[in-house]
């Protein structure tokens, strides 16, 4: 009886600290996206420039997701996306956001309505799978976004 109320007294002790604390993990070692106040919320319209939202027979051997913000990010190197299919496929991070220009992304895809958009690549791990549906979250690498807590949908696409 007095190791139960010990570890709870234990487990009372360290929730404590940790709300106090801000945990969260990596307190200290946020970057946030300009037009957001989270390391999980995209800037402010922020687009899925290819596979273009709502695109359908995108080819399963597409290895590149690009983006579109409004406002240089700082260290595109920080931020990427998790993409999310049925549960049969799971999900996967992609590498970091590289800056591209407009001309090197793939057709057809989706033209900002804003002047001067900033355009970021990034790579799949894996490759997709045919004729299925894909989820795709805004991530900062090394925190904990998913799509099952707090990051945000900037798009979808499915596969031929």
């Amino acid at each position: 009886m007095r190791t139960l109320l010990a570890m709870k007294r234990a487990v009372i002790a360290a929730l404590a600290a940790c709300a106090l604390a801000g945990c969260g993990g990596n307190a200290y070692h946020r970057w946030y996206p300009p037009g957001s106040n989270t390391d999980c919320t995209p800037p402010t319209n922020t687009v899925l420039v290819y596979p273009s939202n709502n695109a359908t027979g995108v080819p399963d051997n597409t290895m590149t997701v690009y983006v579109a913000v409004p406002t240089a990010l700082s260290t595109p190197a920080n931020f990427d996306v998790n993409l999310i299919g049925p549960p049969s496929y799971g999900s996967q991070l992609t590498y970091g956001f590289t800056a591209v220009t407009y001309s090197s992304i793939p057709t057809p895809n989706t033209v900002p309505t804003y002047s001067n958009p900033q355009y970021y690549a990034t790579t799949l791990r894996n490759t997709l799978t045919a004729a299925t549906a894909f989820g795709v979250y805004w991530n900062q690498l090394n925190n904990g976004c998913n799509s099952s807590t707090s990051a945000s949908l900037i798009g979808s696409f499915t596969t031929q």
